[in-house]
């Protein structure tokens, strides 16, 4: 947890809670992060982190500067304030070119590496830049290496470009390429297998805003979508 990190790294450098605030928190304060009973945001741990002369990513790990980079794909300056904070790797290279497209409105060229999520989130970028067409070989190119979680996610967004284009034979296609994977009983408990996800996802060491974009636009998106198009 961020608490025990913080308290671990200021007990190396000897400091004691009121010395760790400084002037610019309560030591009560200090004691409730260092306890898991507040989460701080970003800005709070950028300054603890420069107190205890070491970076955020040690405090709560690379991993969870990771997720919340992709939560936050589509808050440009807050998905960037993340990636800032990471190793320049395959995975960290792609979010920022999305990141870079939705800024200026081009269409994704990186290759992406042969990940489903980073593949769905391609499609994503490429919906809301209504290339439905393009959205459609995005998802098609991620079914190649899904699990039926990310199966699921990617045929939704088919269908949403189906839609979109008003492709009614298409859309058929893809509803019964759902049903026969899934079931409609399998899919809706798909559906609460994924908000179980979201609500673990980023655990103790995500921040309230975090939790509320997982929950807000991820989970929010996946159940309007299924039952937009009659899935449960």
């Amino acid at each position: 947890m961020i608490g025990q990190k913080i308290r671990l790294r200021r007990k190396q450098m000897r400091l004691s809670q009121q010395e760790l605030a400084g002037e610019t928190w309560t030591r009560s304060y200090v004691s409730q992060i260092e306890l898991g009973k507040v989460i701080p945001p970003l800005e709070t741990l950028q300054k603890l982190a420069d107190r205890l002369d070491t970076t955020v990513g040690d405090l709560i790990g690379d991993h969870h500067l990771l997720r919340a980079a992709k939560a936050t794909l589509f808050y440009p300056k807050l998905c960037n304030n993340y990636l800032d904070r990471l190793p320049d790797l395959p995975t960290t290279r792609v979010l920022r070119h999305l990141v870079g497209c939705l800024v200026s409105g081009d269409a994704p060229t990186l290759e992406i590496p042969p990940s489903p999520e980073l593949h769905y989130m391609s499609a994503k970028v490429l919906f809301k830049q209504k290339r439905f067409q393009d959205t459609v070989a995005a998802v098609q190119s991620g079914l190649r290496y899904s699990s039926a979680y990310w199966k699921l996610r990617l045929l939704l967004l088919q269908l949403d470009a189906y839609q979109a284009m008003e492709d009614s034979d298409a859309y058929d296609s893809t509803q019964e390429q759902l049903e026969s994977m899934f079931g409609k009983r399998e899919v809706e408990d798909l559906h609460h297998y994924l908000l179980t996800l979201i609500q673990s996802q980023a655990g103790h060491d995500a921040t309230p805003e975090l939790i509320d974009l997982l929950q807000g636009v991820e989970w929010y998106e996946e159940v309007s979508r299924a039952k937009d198009h009659g899935i449960f």
